[in-house]
């Protein structure tokens, strides 16, 4: 907290009376990443492109953050330290897989397809980015484009391409 006021040219006590403690500081400096973050990604399902150019195009947004950021990208999956939050209760993940959820829901509707799976879903692909994001930057054994590629193809083939049989399948247990 020292050397934060000190960056911020304020006092410790200000920094306290504004955030509270350390919590209530990395809980704001992730809310306003997180913030950033979800609009950049979302933004690719908002221009109208086609729906896999959109996916491929909000993973790229994403891995690219992960890797200009990989340290704020850790900071935001994995919460304040001594957090009690699991990855699914961080700010980043549940506002990018509530939104993502509401746009595979549209998606869904307009093909015909229940959605009721459609948020496990959107959590599902989200996890599947993060910890593949999270084993890329061990591993570095795939380039970036590799990356985004696989992660991709992934989440078009297990959501798009199994998306009716698994539709289908609620119905008859809904009955």
């Amino acid at each position: 907290m020292d050397e934060l006021a000190a960056e911020a040219g304020i006092t410790k006590p200000i920094l306290y009376t504004h955030f509270g403690d350390k919590s209530g500081l990395a809980t704001a400096i992730a809310e306003r990443f997180a913030a950033d973050l979800v609009e950049e990604v979302l933004a690719s399902f908002a221009a109208g492109a086609e729906p896999r150019t959109a996916v491929r195009t909000a993973i790229d947004t994403f891995i690219g953050f992960v890797e200009r950021e990989p340290h704020v990208y850790r900071f935001l999956a994995r919460g304040v330290a001594a957090s009690e939050n699991t990855l699914v209760n961080q700010r980043l993940v549940i506002e990018v897989g509530l939104r993502l959820a509401d746009v595979l829901r549209d998606q869904l509707n307009a093909a015909g397809i229940n959605t009721k799976a459609a948020e496990l879903w959107a959590f599902g692909v989200l996890g599947s980015v993060f910890v593949g994001a999270e084993w890329w930057l061990v591993r570095q054994t795939l380039t970036r484009d590799e990356l985004v590629d696989s992660l991709t193809e992934l989440a078009w083939s297990g959501l798009f391409g199994s998306a009716t049989t698994i539709a289908t399948t609620l119905e008859r247990t809904d009955a």
